[in-house]
């Protein structure tokens, strides 16, 4: 975890098994207030980024997923997530975290 002064941030990162479509994902939870009103989500032939509803999820924060859309492409999904993941959970303000997801989802 990062550290801000004496205190950890805490970020809110998962790496979890759909269990509808048995998909393979990568959540992070944020404040709401993190995104800006136009957001854009990257999209590629193996992975989506999408909105995932939690159901203990108030309206301040939302969670995003990063599913692996095509299993032919899970080596690569392991690659993406842990890159993702270690740079999203580095990150020292939700702001900062979906910055680091979409940008390094874009550069993927």
């Amino acid at each position: 975890m990062p550290a801000v002064g004496n205190t950890l941030v805490s970020r809110d990162v998962r790496v979890v098994i759909d269990p509808v479509s048995h998909s393979r994902m990568l959540l992070v939870r944020i404040a709401s207030s993190a995104l800006g009103p136009s957001v854009e989500f990257p999209r590629s032939r193996g992975f989506e980024l999408r909105f995932v509803p939690m159901k203990d999820e108030d309206s301040r924060h939302v969670t995003l997923g990063g599913v692996l859309s095509r299993p032919d492409h899970a080596d690569v999904f392991t690659s993406l997530v842990t890159d993702v993941a270690s740079r999203v959970a580095a990150s020292l303000t939700d702001r900062d975290a979906a910055t680091e997801l979409i940008g390094r989802l874009v550069r993927w």
